[in-house]
């Protein structure tokens, strides 16, 4: 492989890395989570929810565990799972917790079967969301980043 070609592969790779990042793919599972922080409707409060969101059809037993770093000090937070779509392919995490400047969550799905087929070892995807602002309230508009 000549050195324009090590050059080329590195940049696709490069390239390839940040989309790579938002979904992860263990046993043929993939799985998306991401922030699904709103105002309620009722409170105007901000939720603290986020979107599990799997990539096919099949049917999945998930648990999910939610922990929560404010200065310094880690929760585990209660937190409820709900089924978003009759397909099974979605589900909402709903966190018992307002969201706070400089708050870290980190969530962690547990998948126990797929279809009704139990895993040996549950499989297990996490995904990390530091609270951070750009210049605005948080009530107003949060900014996440990925760790």
């Amino acid at each position: 492989m000549g050195k324009n070609s090590r050059v080329a592969m590195f940049l696709v790779l490069i390239f390839l890395l940040p989309l790579a990042s938002n979904a992860e793919t263990q046993e043929g599972v993939s799985l998306d989570i991401v922030v699904d922080w709103e105002n309620d409707w009722w409170t105007g409060e901000l939720e603290n929810n986020y979107l599990l969101q799997f990539s096919d059809d099949r049917d999945y037993s998930v648990n999910a565990t939610v922990i929560q770093t404010r200065n310094g000090t880690e929760s585990v937070l209660s937190a409820s799972l709900s089924q978003t779509t009759s397909s099974n392919t979605e589900f909402q995490l709903e966190a018992n917790s307002s969201l706070v400047w400089g708050d870290l969550y980190t969530l962690s799905v547990s998948v126990g079967s797929v279809d009704g087929v139990d895993f040996d070892n549950p499989l297990v995807f996490e995904r990390s969301f530091s609270v951070g602002t750009w210049g605005q309230a948080i009530d107003d508009h949060e900014v996440t980043t990925t760790n």
